[in-house]
């Protein structure tokens, strides 16, 4: 399984989690979004469902990734810009 590139603000998937951004979001789509290494190992060792994984392009190989990849979880490859437009709250 290869990282999806994004290549845009507009795609499904960042519409969706751009829409967690918000309390309203996060109760109607009955998710949240984590950021960082370290809050998406902690949700995978405590068994937390992981619908998908933004990572930066300049991080695509991160063992991190990879790891989730084998675990048959979506990674989706971004810019920089996109990955703020995610995660900026």
């Amino acid at each position: 399984m290869n990282p999806q590139t994004i290549l845009s603000i507009k795609e499904e998937i960042v519409l969706e989690a751009r829409a967690l951004q918000n309390a309203k979001g996060r109760l109607l789509a009955s998710k949240f979004l984590v950021e960082g290494e370290n809050q998406v190992l902690w949700a995978l060792e405590n068994g937390s469902q992981i619908d998908a994984v933004f990572v930066a392009q300049s991080q695509g190989c991160h063992p991190l990734a990879l790891r989730l990849e084998k675990l048959n979880i979506p990674v989706f490859l971004c810019s920089e810009g996109i990955s703020k437009k995610i995660s900026d709250t």
